[in-house]
């Protein structure tokens, strides 16, 4: 049951439009902190091989937000009741744009490197088909999200696998880039740190608001010996520990799953591994180290007391399908392995970036996050999905910060002004309502 609910959980969500396209930038857009891929040259240089000699930013004004905004529309109704068609004529469409011949060509090269002929695509689904005839996984789209069904008429298999493209296409065009010349772990390490300065990013843009509560405590730079965690946050009731990490859930084990015990073995490996000459450990086993620490009063200059309540959260890149399944089963591991068991600590919260967002979108509205938190570990609240406590928590249905909201709109605007050199109409119609709430 755990397995089958942790990727059911996967599927099982609606993310925000505009969250998505700011957290493009606001993960993507960025020079890694440290070496190698801190030096301009070396990032500009991998950034091009990736993407068809364009910067990521350039990709993304060409490419990102175009496909994004085609995805959000495929059968919206539009003023006159019509349906918006899931077609795309890229020569014909770019032929439209600013764009001079080479690059619109460098473009149709990528659409062509995302689709598939309809042959192709049946030819590769027969060889996923189970016993009942259905095919075991639609996890072919992931890379392939476009089918070619005419010559240059290309039809999207889902809008979900085409918006997929600004999460999981950036990160792996990017890996595989930088596979061509150096080792995997280089680029690995690099978005870790990327996603680390995103989590550091929301948390001082959610501290700027003025009901904000609690105190965001960062070290210097990333990796410096006074980190205590990658954010902290600490208000009257308590310290949250906030665990970014950028580690992507393995195909096998998400959208191509074949074997439940395969899903639960990542699930363990993730969160339990012991600590090896290769591996730091897992994900709750560094947690608790830092739990020790802080009882052991490691950090002389924090104005918390060693006995503070801690209130420890993993957060990822990818959604983790939290729930009752997984919350059971870390909960007994733990108790097992003696990990966060110290006096006056919450169990583990799991979130993914849109989730810490949420949280700390929450809290510029006058709620404390260690508070928050402390309710989502009661016995009450414990085993609901976090986006699912969030919304029960939430005045609105958006939950936005401003430096989401404001670099989708920069981002938006620049696409338009480069494509079409004009002003870009309104993002979103919704965000005046919301402010309001």
């Amino acid at each position: 049951m755990t397995a089958d609910l942790f990727r059911l959980g996967r599927y099982n969500r609606s993310p925000d439009p505009l969250r998505e396209l700011g957290r493009a930038s606001l993960v993507f857009e960025r020079t890694p902190p440290r070496p190698p891929l801190s030096d301009s040259a070396a990032w500009q240089a991998l950034q091009r091989t990736a993407f068809e000699g364009f910067s990521i930013s350039e990709y993304l004004e060409r490419f990102g937000v175009l496909i994004f905004m085609m995805s959000r529309g495929w059968g919206v109704p539009d003023q006159e009741g019509g349906l918006d068609t899931p077609m795309v004529l890229a020569n014909e469409w770019l032929a439209q744009t600013l764009l001079g011949p080479e690059e619109r060509q460098r473009i149709v090269g990528i659409f062509r490197g995302m689709s598939m002929t309809r042959a192709q695509a049946q030819a590769r689904l027969q060889e996923t088909l189970r016993p009942d005839g259905l095919p075991h996984s639609p996890s072919l789209f992931v890379s392939y999200p476009f089918v070619e069904v005419q010559p240059d008429v290309l039809v999207p298999s889902s809008p979900t696998m085409v918006s997929e493209h600004l999460r999981g296409g950036l990160w792996r065009r990017l890996l595989d880039a930088c596979k061509a010349t150096r080792p995997a772990e280089v680029w690995h390490s690099a978005f870790g740190d990327m996603m680390e300065m995103a989590c550091r990013e929301v948390a001082l843009d959610a501290q700027a608001a003025p009901r904000f509560r609690d105190r965001v405590v960062l070290s210097k730079s990333i990796g410096d010996a006074d980190e205590i965690e990658d954010v902290v946050i600490h208000g009257s009731t308590g310290l949250a520990l906030f665990s970014a990490k950028a580690s992507r859930i393995e195909h096998a084990v998400a959208r191509g799953a074949l074997s439940r015990h395969r899903v639960l073995q990542w699930i363990h490996a993730f969160l339990f591994a012991a600590k090896s000459k290769r591996h730091r450990g897992g994900a709750l086993r560094l947690l608790d180290a830092k739990v020790d620490r802080i009882r052991a009063g490691a950090w002389p200059n924090v104005p918390w007391p060693a006995d503070v309540p801690v209130f420890p959260a993993l957060v990822s890149f990818d959604d983790i399908g939290d729930g009752i399944g997984i919350v059971r089963m870390i909960e007994q591991r733990c108790a097992e392995f003696g990990l966060l068991q110290q006096p006056g600590v919450a169990p583990v919260a799991l979130l993914s970036l849109d989730d810490l967002e949420g949280l700390l979108a929450l809290a510029t509205r006058g709620r404390s996050i260690p508070e928050l938190l402390a309710l989502k570990a009661s016995p009450a609240r414990r085993e609901q999905p976090f986006k699912s406590f969030l919304l029960d928590e939430s005045d609105s249905k958006h939950l936005r910060l401003p430096v989401l909201k404001q670099r989708a709109k920069d981002l938006f605007e620049r696409s338009v002004k480069t494509l079409f050199n004009q002003a870009a109409p309104v993002l979103d119609p919704d965000e005046d309502d919301d402010e309001r709430a």
